[in-house]
């Protein structure tokens, strides 16, 4: 026996009830277009009714043999029925003799009874033979559920008409459980209900789809309820009663539900799933009502209206009895009015109730015994947060805590504040200090929670003690939090199933919340549970008076599943004052240009095996194959788009010009050159053969698609950075065509990659003169003025362009430049975000992945920061714009670098540097740990940070050598005895402050060195051209060539302390840089001085300049250079005698280095790989042993005063790199390396690199492309 399903239960349609005779009256009978139910009337002959019902089920069946041997049978008692008559066209419809079941429709109008089934017979021939491969194909998709993908399959049965009679029952019961149906389904059943209230059958359906929306619930539980009650079937009244039990776990589990749980169970106690469904709603709604009556309480008191404040709390307390808050609140309410002895009796019960010995209702019991009233500043505070008054709140908040005992309300009030103003680490800080002064209030411990979990910090230890906290004492106010902490883990769930499942913990937490509904409704639909999902969005639209809310979060469900038409429907319901929210700006914006909905389900496993089977007829135009096509590129496989294009080629053996011309404008689209020129070339072959057929319109169609081809392979070429190819491409395109549009802005897009701004302006100008409304040349003339640094054009043509195109993606993509250019990054952001949603909107047959997803290779960090000693390395955010993205994964790349490079940040280095020298202490090891905190104010480039670095040193013991131990300090002349080795250890501390183009900073040395510096610096940077900056710079510097020079030491002949050396700076250079080389020059001087150290001067010049000679998609590149350096001192200090400073002074120093420079990213991984080599020139000059102490220079023995200088020259260079993995969005590590051979001194260093940024994307996403790269082409 088959089985065809409803909603959720299974029925045999059609079988013969013998044991409870018909459901149906004698008058049950349909009509053309409406459901027949059982057709079979009642008749006076129980055994004649009996094989008319087997006669219908045979024929559902389509086993028509047996049909047949029951009809001969009926007729045998009763030759003259009408009723046996229609069975017989019926048999002859299913077994193709339309010509027989003509001829049986027309016997039928001949009789005098038969009318009515000669319309449905003749209803049923208008179909002729329903295939039963598609029609099994459909119950089975109805029998597993999935009640969308049926609807389609019967739709596509009856040619989107009103189905046959026999199937009408079965077929709305389908339609009925499907958001697009339903309205079909219920208007048409109604109907028939209505006329024909004796069909129980078709009774029974009408009332199970009045129960799936919760506004016609009641209806339909209330005739549900008859049915099971007074039915004269025995299978009707089992099955109303099934569909009556299967509705009340649909309904809210709050106090409304609550009648409807008791009546159930006033007859069927056992049921233990409904009565736990009572029993959670009873305990809701009275935390519910307890909830409010306290809030009001508390309004009351911040009222002064103290008695009518205790009658809320009196009604909490019925509710909720050991409420320690609603006792408390009786206690302030009985203080207030003077009666101290019953507010002690109050408060002692609230401190028994809250069970912990740090209460806060402790102190408010203690000024009770000192006589204290309740501070008027509370509620004023209060008072002023609920009306929006902050700063009126602030002072009340900061003249409470000069109060004596009220520095944890204080605390409170603050935090509130906080909230309210969206300062969330600030509230958090407050609590946090509530908890540190009393460790078990439960509020502190609530509201703490609540916030974290509000960041997204709610999967720790610290969160799961805050709510082990509340809950054993407040148990009331757990369901929120774990809510949210539920909430957190679907969102970062990885299997579906478990998506679900915590989603629908979370419903349970929060029933009323629609945007909970919208998530699990979404996660079900993915998960093809779409009657469950359908049944979820039902509920939030139904009744009277529905929230706007819930019919935004509906619209949208539609939306994003291709419901248009049920979208439309919603979108009149909503108050023209709820539709200026940005989603339904955006909703109403896609309604309005889409008109009917898609068959193909965009959710569907196969949907791109239903998509490429309609690209399988003969396409003579070209239009199937360029929608397909297109519908592919939609959802961004243009690899699939290509294969319909070629496809439909080969099967098309008579084509139309127009299918050429159609398939290589596609194919530009999909990126294909090839495929584009193979299609003009059989236009050609075609115009060649027929010219007369060719139009004038198609010439210029094909003249287009040629200008496009030329674009794109000039885009090609600017994109590898073959820009002078591409403008000798370019040029004569624009002379041919001074009219293409497409053209002039191709060559702007030459220039501007060329650095050429003003250029590509001037193109862009050119076709706004002709063309003033032109959006893609307004976007551009947008962009190229930013670039020309003409900030005044660029917002007129913004104007301009906002008024021509205000709600299209590129017209928000160049104010987001604009902000960009003018440093607003968080106006960027929010313009960026609007970007996303506008693209997003126009997705009809792909979804936009989430918001806050990841692309493995979407950031990478910057790696050519130049590192000063040991101070930290950061890995912020760089931002690289890929060819190959699509316009989503563009916009996301973008918003993934704006969040982090908007987000605080911190960075901390493990670096270890080994220097050679002198021996002894001219040989040092150091080893830091830089950590830095930065804090973007409105931009990257506007930004705070602060650093923290211990740092420790260690040395050589000085050995006799050239230098020999003599040489060190004064032990040449007053001797002391020398250590084994020699070390330093501190911590520097320091600030700067970023603002564009200047930078200022100031800090310490390490604290704890024997000789501490101030040191700090500033740098000036501004642009003097689009290409030429200026860089200004001074400050001073530790020098750290040796332990002496950076940290100072002790002479154990005196104990005296010299060193610690600083170099007080001047420079200045010019820059100027095009995207592909880089030309630069400057000098300045210094002034080096140190503790007890003879004073110096320095001068330096260099200049140099890199070119990019190999760029590989824009992910890897090869620069070459060449640098030229001079540096020179007035002494040689480069010794360790007192006076002398340990650090690398020669009189002159030349070198010519050529660097090479390997950079590339790919992934999650980012390197940086540069080696540099050349010619060295130096030469130090003598100096005296003690230069600043004539007296003990005097000591000295004739020869033995001076220390020798010297001088080389040869091969030096360095080597260095660096490599980063993005580990999480969130975190990145790095190693960094290098060794220096300069002078005569060599250097290695090391570095692990960790970078967090607080704020980044916390999904993954897979790459895909909108176009075919030139590789695949």
């Amino acid at each position: 026996m088959t089985l065809l399903c409803g909603v959720t239960l299974c029925i045999p349609f059609g079988m013969a009830r013998a044991d409870d005779g018909p459901a149906l009256s004698s008058q049950s009978v349909a009509v053309k277009g409406v459901v027949a139910g059982n057709t079979v009337p009642s008749p006076d002959n129980p055994e004649l009714g009996l094989l008319l019902r087997k006669a219908q089920y045979w024929i559902g069946q389509q086993q028509y043999d047996k049909a047949i041997e029951v009809v001969r049978e009926a007729q045998s008692i009763a030759p003259d029925d009408s009723r046996i008559l229609y069975f017989q066209g019926r048999i002859q419809i299913g077994t193709g003799e339309m010509a027989a079941a003509h001829a049986t429709a027309k016997q039928l109008v001949a009789r005098r009874d038969g009318a009515s089934y000669a319309d449905m017979l003749n209803a049923q021939i208008k179909y002729s033979a329903i295939d039963p491969r598609a029609l099994a194909e459909a119950r089975h998709l109805a029998e597993t559920g999935k009640m969308m993908p049926a609807m389609f399959k019967y739709k596509a049965l009856f040619r989107d008409g009103d189905p046959p009679p026999d199937l009408a029952l079965e077929y709305y019961r389908v339609l009925g459980a499907t958001i697009l149906g339903y309205q079909e389904a219920r208007t048409k059943l109604g109907d028939y209900v209505a006329r024909n209230p004796e069909d129980m059958d078709a009774r029974l359906e009408y009332d199970r789809i009045l129960t799936y929306r919760i506004a016609s619930r009641a209806e339909g539980l209330a005739d549900l309820k008859r049915m099971a009650r007074d039915a004269d079937s025995t299978h009707i009244r089992h099955r109303a009663l099934a569909s009556w039990r299967e509705a009340l776990p649909w309904e809210p589990v709050t106090g409304s539900s609550i009648p409807l749980y008791q009546e159930w169970l006033a007859s069927h106690p056992d049921d233990v799933e409904i009565r736990k469904l009572m029993q959670k709603a009873q305990l809701t709604q009275a935390s519910i009502d307890a909830a409010t009556a306290r809030m009001a309480g508390y309004k009351l008191l911040s009222e002064k209206k103290y008695a009518e404040a205790a009658s809320q709390f009196q009604q909490a307390l019925m509710l909720s009895p050991n409420d320690p808050d609603s006792l408390g609140g009786l206690g302030i309410a009985a203080q207030a009015q003077q009666h101290p002895d019953e507010a002690r009796a109050y408060f002692m019960q609230a401190i028994a109730a809250d069970s912990t010995p740090d209460s806060h209702w402790r102190t408010a019991l203690q000024k009770v015994y000192v006589g204290a009233a309740p501070d008027p500043l509370i509620a004023n505070a209060r008072s002023a947060i609920d009306a929006g008054r902050y700063a009126a709140a602030q002072d009340d908040i900061n003249r409470l805590r000069r109060h004596a005992n009220a520095a944890d309300m204080a605390l409170f009030l603050q935090a509130a504040l906080d909230r309210k103003l969206g300062r969330l680490d600030d509230a958090a800080q407050a609590y946090q200090e509530i908890l540190r002064l009393a460790p078990h209030n439960a509020d502190a411990a609530y509201n703490l929670a609540y916030v974290l979990l509000q960041q997204g910090k709610g999967q720790g230890e610290q969160v799961n003690e805050l709510m082990r906290m509340v809950e054993s004492t407040q148990p009331a106010r757990i369901p929120t939090l774990r809510a949210m902490q539920l909430h957190y883990e679907a969102d970062h769930a990885t299997d579906g199933d478990q998506r679900i499942a915590l989603l629908k913990k979370v419903l349970e937490y929060t029933p009323d919340d629609p945007w909970v509904h919208l998530e699990l409704a979404n996660a079900l639909y993915v998960h093809e549970d779409t009657e469950q999902a359908a049944a979820l969005i039902q509920q939030l639209t139904s009744g009277a008076q529905v929230p706007a809310v819930n019919i935004e979060v509906a619209i949208l469900y539609m939306i994003a599943h291709g419901e248009i038409d049920t979208a439309t429907a919603l979108y009149a319901r909503l108050p023209p004052s709820a539709r200026q929210t940005p989603n339904m700006v955006r909703a109403g914006r896609e309604l309005r240009l889409t008109h009917e909905v898609r068959a193909i389900d965009p959710g569907a496993a196969d949907y791109t095996d239903q998509l490429m089977a309609l690209a399988n007829t003969p396409d003579p135009d070209g239009m199937r194959g360029m929608i397909v096509a297109i519908a592919f590129m939609d959802r961004d496989d243009p690899r699939s788009a290509r294969k319909v294009l070629r496809h439909e080629n080969v099967i098309t053996f008579n084509p139309e010009p127009n299918q050429k011309l159609s398939y290589a404008g596609t194919s530009l689209r999909i990126g294909s050159l090839r495929d584009a020129r193979a299609y003009l070339t059989e236009f050609d072959r075609i115009a060649t053969d027929s010219p007369d057929i060719i139009t004038a319109e198609q010439r210029d169609v094909r003249h287009q698609i040629e200008i496009g081809l030329t674009i794109m392979q000039s885009d090609r070429l600017d994109q590898k950075g073959r820009t002078a190819l591409a403008e000798k491409l370019m040029l004569p395109l624009v002379m041919g065509n001074p009219s293409s549009a497409a053209a002039h802005l191709a060559l702007g897009r030459v220039y501007a990659r060329e650095d050429k701004p003003r250029r590509a302006l001037d193109e862009d100008v050119t076709v706004l003169n002709a063309h003033p409304d032109n959006p893609s040349a307004l976007t551009a003339a947008v962009d190229d003025s930013v670039g020309a640094d003409v900030m005044a054009s660029a917002h007129a043509y913004m104007k301009r362009l906002m008024g021509v195109a205000p709600e299209a993606a590129p017209t928000w993509e160049a104010r987001s430049d604009i902000a960009r250019a003018e440093g607003h990054a968080r106006i960027q952001l929010a313009d960026l975000e609007h970007v996303r949603e506008l693209l997003c909107s126009g997705r009809l047959t792909k979804k936009c992945p989430p918001r806050d997803t990841f692309v493995p290779d979407y950031v990478w960090p910057q790696m050519h920061i130049e590192r000063n000693g040991p101070g930290v390395v950061p890995l912020p955010a760089g931002y690289q714009i890929m060819f190959d993205d699509t316009a989503i994964q563009a916009t996301d790349r973008q918003i993934a670098y704006l969040r982090e490079t908007l987000a605080p940040q911190i960075d901390s280095n493990i670096y270890v540097r080994g220097r050679t020298g002198a021996s002894g202490e001219g040989q040092m090891t150091e080893l830091a740990v830089p950590v830095t905190a930065t804090f973007p104010l409105s931009s990257w480039a506007h930004r705070l940070t602060f650093s923290l670095t211990p740092t420790f040193l260690f040395t050589g013991r000085p050995q006799p050598t050239s230098y020999g131990m003599n040489m060190f300090g004064t032990v040449g002349v007053n001797g002391g005895t020398l250590k084994n080795h020699y070390d330093a250890q501190g911590v520097s501390l320091g600030v700067s402050y970023t603002n564009r183009w200047f930078t200022g900073d100031v800090g310490t040395s390490p604290l704890g060195f024997p000789i501490t510096n101030v040191l700090g610096g500033v740098e000036f940077a501004p642009s003097l051209t689009r290409n030429l900056r200026l860089h200004i710079s001074g400050g001073r510097r530790m020098v750290t060539d040796s332990i002496l020079s950076y940290a100072g030491m002790t002479d154990p002949g005196t104990g005296r302390t010299w060193g610690g050396v600083t170099r007080v700076f001047g420079h200045g250079a010019i820059e100027y840089a095009r995207p592909f080389w880089t030309l630069y020059a400057g000098g300045g001087g210094a002034y080096v001085e140190g503790t007890n150290v003879v004073g110096n001067t320095e001068g330096e010049a260099g200049a140099g300049g890199n070119v990019i000679v190999w760029n590989h998609n824009d992910r890897q590149a090869l620069r070459v250079g060449l640098d030229l350096i001079y540096f020179g001192y007035r002494r040689n200090t480069y010794f360790f005698t007192m006076g002398q400073g340990g650090y690398f002074s020669p009189s002159s120093y030349y070198g010519a280095m050529v660097p090479v420079t390997w950079s590339g990213r790919q992934g999650r991984w980012n390197w940086f790989l540069r080696g540099e080599a050349g010619y060295q020139n130096y030469h130090s000059g003598s100096s005296p042993v003690y230069p600043r102490d004539p007296q003990l220079q005097a000591t000295l023995s004739q020869g033995s005063g001076r220390l020798a200088g010297g001088g080389a020259s040869g091969v030096a260079g360095n080597v260095s790199g660096q490599l980063v993995y993005q580990l999480t969005p969130q975190f990145r590590l790095g190693l960094n390396g290098g060794f220096t051979r300069a002078g005569s001194w060599s250097e290695t260093s090391g570095m692990l690199m960790f970078h967090y940024v607080f704020d980044a994307p916390d999904k993954t996403q897979a790459a895909s492309s909108s176009r075919l790269s030139a590789e695949e082409d």
